[in-house]
Parts: structure tokens; sequence; C-alpha cells
């Protein structure tokens, strides 16, 4: 009967989460109302209650959005060459129109010139700056079509520098070895550098 009281209780909680997050949005107080639709979710309230109120929160969350200052300032961004301040802006340009031709353009545009310097610092040896701009391509479109040979390029390029930096080790050139290492840390920080 615990059980079944704690349960019940917890989910009184998850509609008056809903309840205060619907509040919320009607006071145009969103990031208070995603907070309360945060801990409905997380109190495992229907999907269909929580789906109705999220959407609610979209749309609330739209149409604050001033899309002729979101077009200039992404545009403005890709004239600049500015792909790591352009592509948060057409995500949120997408957001709002989805199928909108021009932002999905701009937004390519923007990956295409971040992936020009993962190449370009693939060739000049820095790993960290390579690994940096591929992670963020990754996270604006995991799936885009050149992904794949660059990542493979940069495997080879941590292959090869811990190569040099093991073969430093075993010439017992301290100093180089140390610095290739450091390099390796900060380009892969969670990566496998053991010697073997």
């Amino acid at each position: 009967s615990d059980r079944g009281e704690a349960r019940a209780g917890l989910a009184r909680v998850g509609r008056a989460a809903l309840v205060r997050a619907d509040a919320g949005i009607a006071a145009r107080r969103t990031g208070e109302a995603r907070r309360w639709l945060a801990l409905a979710t997380e109190l495992q309230v229907p999907r269909a209650q929580r789906d109705a109120v999220a959407e609610r929160l979209r749309q609330a969350e739209l149409a604050g959005i001033d899309m002729t200052a979101l077009r200039s300032e992404a545009q403005a961004a890709l004239v600049d060459r500015e792909p790591e301040r352009a592509l948060p802006l057409y995500a949120r340009w997408l957001a709002a129109a989805p199928e909108d031709a021009e932002a999905l353009e701009g937004r390519e545009d923007a990956l295409s010139m971040l992936l020009e310097r993962v190449t370009g610092a693939l060739r000049g040896g820095d790993l960290a700056g390579a690994a940096r701009w591929l992670g963020l391509a990754r996270r604006h479109d995991p799936g885009h079509v050149e992904l794949p040979g660059l990542q493979a390029a940069y495997a080879q390029a941590l292959a090869a520098r811990l190569q040099q930096a093991k073969e430093a080790l075993q010439r017992g050139r301290v100093d180089a070895a140390a610095a290739r290492f450091l390099v390796l840390l900060e380009a892969a920080p969670d990566g496998d550098h053991r010697v073997e």
C-alpha cells in the first residue's frame, strides 16, 4: 500500500508540474516552463499529456524569435566566415522553419567552412583544432557526407603522432616524446595513448 501511495503521490506531482509548465507558458516564462516540463518527464507523466505541453512550449518559444534578426545574424556570420557562430543561428532558424531552403543552404555552407578548417588543421598538424571542429560538425550534422573521410584522416594523424612519440621515447628523446604525447592529450584527452 505504501508503494501505491507513493506512485499516486508522484503522479499528482507530475500533473502539478504540467500545470505549472502551462502557467509558465501563459506568463511567457519559457525557461520556467521548460524546467517544470522536465520534472513531469522525469516523473513519467503520460507521454500524450507531456507532448501537448511540449508543443505549446515550442510554439511559445518560436513566437518569441525575431526571424528577420535571426536570418540577418546567421547570414552575417556566414559572410564573416565564422561557422562556429553561424551554425547555432542556423539551428535556431531551422527549428522555427525546418524546410526553409535558405536556412538549409546556409547551414550546409557553414558546415563546409568548418570542415575546410579540419582539412587545414590536419595539414598543419593542429590535431586539437581538427578535433574541436570535427566535434562541432558532428553536433550539427552527424550524418554529413564528408565526416567519415575526415574522421579517418584525423585517426590516421593521431596514430602517426602516437608512433612518433613512441619512437622518440625509445630513442631516449624524452623532451620530444613528452611534447608529442602532450599534443595527443590535447587533441584526444579521452583517447588511449598507452606506450607499449
